[in-house]
This record gives structure tokens, sequence and C-alpha cells, in this order.
């Protein structure tokens, strides 16, 4: 009788270290059920930069829509905004520029409540992109903003770039016959001036 409750112990105890095991290795391993956001902080390795900005600002650029004026844009076919329940502006600009022109360009603003939330908008997006991972723009001597990408293959008609608390989409349209442009001058003009509002400039 001893010897088989002691068996059974034994038996038990196997299974016991077999199943903590299982969970240490789960715990280790990509879950399958994890959401395309989490995938995406973990391809562009979130952690090491969330939050993080290159200066120390003195507030965040709240309600922040693109000053198409001082961009001397030309033919601005639309520009809308709005806010959404959690605070959040949202702008949507299409125009030509002089040095852009004929090509037309289209500017996705997002003012957050944090830095930390437009990061994540940023990512967000990126996670709904078929051609994602992007290419950082340091990568390629693009810098702009806190932390920019560059459209596929170092495609510089699209820029995605976060500055303090805005994330930012600049993409050049194309039109008939026009094909598309690069956008990185009008990116750091518009990157230029979330940074003078986020300094006190």
């Amino acid at each position: 009788m001893t010897r088989h409750v002691a068996a059974l112990g034994v038996f038990l105890g196997s299974g016991l270290l077999a199943l903590c095991a299982l969970f240490v290795n789960a715990a280790k391993s990509p879950s399958p059920f994890s959401s395309p956001l989490e995938d995406a902080k973990a391809c562009y390795g979130f952690t090491n930069w969330a939050g993080q900005t290159k200066t120390n600002y003195v507030c965040l650029a709240t309600n922040w829509v693109p000053d198409l004026a001082a961009l001397s844009a030309t033919n601005v076919l639309s520009q809308d905004s709005d806010t959404n329940a959690s605070g959040t502006v949202s702008s949507t600009s299409m125009f030509q520029a002089p040095y852009n022109a004929p090509y037309t360009i289209l500017v996705d603003a997002y003012a957050e409540l944090s830095v930390t939330n437009a990061q994540r908008h940023m990512l967000g997006y990126f996670s709904g992109c078929s051609w994602h991972p992007f290419v950082e723009g340091t990568s390629v001597s693009v810098v702009i903003g806190d932390r920019c990408y560059l459209g596929p293959g170092t495609n510089d008609t699209e820029v995605y770039f976060v500055r303090n608390n805005v994330f930012v989409r600049v993409n050049s349209i194309e039109g008939c016959g026009t094909g598309r442009c690069s956008v990185v001058n009008l990116a750091r003009s518009l990157d230029e001036q979330i940074r003078k509002i986020s300094v006190g400039e």
C-alpha cells in the first residue's frame, strides 16, 4: 500500500512539473492570439522608445492642425478637422504647394492627449498596412520629428512621423499623368510647426 502511494506521488509530481514547464514555454513563445497592434509594438521595438522625445517640451501641441498659409499652399482642395470623444483632434488637408506643384498632397494629422498615445496611434496605423515594416527615416538620413518612417522601400512620397503628441501622415497623391513627388521637405515644414509650439517659440 505504501509503495503504491509513493508511486502515485511520484506520478503526480512529474505531471505537475510537466504542466509547469508547459506554462513557462508558452509564456516565452509569441501568442497566436496577440493583436496586430501588439505585433507592431514588438516589430518596431516599442518598449525601447515608448514615451520618449528628442527634447523636453514645455507643452503639448494641443488641437494642432496644419497651418497651410505658412506652407504657402495653393489650390487648397479641402481641410477638415474633428474632435472625438476622447479628445483627439484629427484633421485632413488636401492641397498643392509651390514646391510640389502640380502634385496634390494629403496630410492626415492626429493631435493626441499624450506622447505615448500619438506613438501608439502611429503603430496602430502601421499594424493595418500589409506592406509594413516601414523603414525608419534615420537609417537613410531623413530626420523628422521625434521618430519618422518612410513609405515602402524607403519611398519618400510617403512620410509618417510623430512629434510630441502629434502623429502625422504625409502622402503625395498620384494624379492624371502627374505621378508622385517627394514629401520630405513638406513633412519637415509641418514638423517645424509642431516643434515651435512644443518648445514655446
